[in-house]
């Protein structure tokens, strides 16, 4: 039986736990170029040993059963690395995950991929990353239908950039598209709120009709706000 038994189950909360690659493998050669690497962002810090171990233990799973059936009945040991859990950073283990757990649906997050885009000065970096986060992301859900895709769309980029960038990742992402960063030269926090309030209003027509979902996150020295 099923770590959910008869409940019904949607985790709105789980992460992919990228390994240093996803988002090369999912850029287009253009965007790929201006990539920054996951180890140059600081805010989250990636330990190279961690992501050498966690690619040990994926072959291992896939070549031994044992070793497979042992990670299975640890599926709850939250004390192992992120990088080396059962599903971390690979599709279809995470399916046997949702099987395991019984869930009916689970909303992915970006971690490390997400920090290695979002904190860059250079508004073209900032959408190939964003453009590129949010192909990845899709690309990890798309083998399985109850895996839904969390995208991210940079504030800061502004209207001209932002709303095209918003049109592609719609076609990656699959229920829920993260607001960003506010431009650090934003005015006033008013401002940022009308900004993300007038895209709220436009897109939600086409998002009513594609079955997503659009949150607008605001960060501010100051606050933190949502906008639905």
């Amino acid at each position: 039986m099923s770590y959910a038994q008869h409940r019904k189950i949607i985790d709105a909360d789980s992460h992919v736990i990228e390994l240093d690659d996803f988002l090369d493998r999912a850029a287009t050669p253009e965007d790929k170029k201006l990539l920054p690497k996951m180890s140059d962002q600081k805010e989250l810090p990636v330990i190279q040993a961690g992501l050498d171990r966690g690619r040990e233990l994926l072959v291992k799973r896939k070549e031994d059963p044992e070793t497979m059936a042992k990670f299975e009945a640890a599926l709850l040991d939250n004390t192992k690395s992120g990088w080396n859990r059962l599903g971390a950073f690979d599709s279809k283990e995470r399916s046997r995950v949702l099987d395991l757990f019984g869930f009916e649906m689970q909303w992915i997050l970006p971690t490390f991929a997400f920090h290695q885009v979002a904190h860059v000065d250079s508004p073209n970096v900032l959408e190939a990353g964003a453009r590129s986060l949010n192909s990845a992301m899709g690309g990890f859900c798309s083998s399985d239908d109850r895996l839904k895709a969390i995208g991210y769309i940079p504030l800061s980029l502004g209207p001209e950039l932002m709303n095209p960038t918003l049109k592609v990742s719609l076609l990656h992402t699959q229920i829920l598209i993260k607001f960003g960063l506010l431009l650090k030269r934003q005015k006033s926090p008013s401002s940022a709120m009308l900004l993300s309030m007038v895209i709220t209003e436009r897109f939600q027509k086409v998002l009513r009709t594609m079955g997503k979902i659009l949150l607008s996150w605001v960060e501010t020295p100051q606050q933190e706000s949502w906008v639905s």
